[in-house]
């Protein structure tokens, strides 16, 4: 069994995002002003975003970073009651 790392998790809850919205790694590739391959390792796991290409990638997702860490199981929500 393959181990995920944090980088992995954040890989992939991004492109699932993206797949609901049907955005492409092209697209993401100009928002992050990398080329569609570089977007497409990212988007694999094969290389990690940066916190600044994940915060941005989550800006145009409309979404925020801790948001997509609590979708992907990286967090938790505090709870409100007292």
């Amino acid at each position: 069994m393959q181990t995920r790392t944090t980088a992995d998790v954040i890989a992939r809850e991004i492109r699932a995002e993206m797949g609901r919205q049907l955005k492409t790694g092209s697209e993401l590739g100009k928002v992050l002003h990398i080329t569609q391959r570089s977007a497409s390792f990212k988007m694999r796991g094969e290389r990690a975003f940066s916190w600044d290409e994940a915060a941005t990638a989550c800006i145009w997702l409309g979404t925020t970073l801790p948001d997509l860490m609590i979708n992907a199981g990286l967090g938790s929500q505090k709870s409100k009651a007292a």
